[in-house]
């Protein structure tokens, strides 16, 4: 049992035990407790009675591409919680330094996935997308490079940085 925890004469039951939230404070008295009853809670209540609101991280859309093979790249992104639910995307590629090219006939709204096909894996490809909303293309995201003669793998390879000796 807890120091904290003041106990009967006996020793073995509390006599007050108080458990504390921002939202709740709830007592069990050593009557309560020894007759079985209900604890008596007493809340305090914000003035605004608003609910707080979620605590989210600023994510970009964290495209990545994966070198597959025989001229195939498969390129994912993020949705974000933030975004409305009639989003698209166009998705473009840059190979080398060529201007960006747009690969999607049509805004995508049913994925966040694309498998691009014809792809010159002897040169750079780096691809990005930019959000489609309300029929208007919105700024780019941070492009993935995909290196010249990258290996073909159906995994991406992180990189850890461990702590030396470790």
């Amino acid at each position: 049992m807890p120091a904290s925890l003041k106990t009967s004469p006996a020793g073995r039951l509390p006599l007050c035990l108080c458990l504390m939230t921002t939202a709740t404070l709830i007592t069990l008295g050593s009557a309560q407790w020894r007759a079985g009853a209900m604890p008596l809670v007493r809340q305090s209540v914000p003035a605004s009675n608003a609910r707080m609101p979620r605590q989210m991280e600023k994510l970009g859309r964290g495209v990545v591409a994966i070198n597959q093979g025989e001229g195939k790249v498969f390129v994912s992104w993020r949705l974000l919680a933030t975004d409305p639910e009639n989003i698209a995307f166009n998705l473009y590629r840059r190979t080398g330094n060529a201007a960006p090219r747009k690969l999607t006939d049509k805004p995508l709204t049913e994925s966040t996935n694309f498998q691009d096909s014809g792809v010159d894996a002897t040169k750079s490809n780096a691809y990005f997308v930019r959000p489609v909303m309300g029929g208007k293309e919105q700024a780019a995201s941070a492009a993935f490079t995909i290196p010249a003669n990258a290996p073909a793998r159906p995994y991406l390879s992180i990189p850890l940085q461990t702590q030396e000796g470790y």
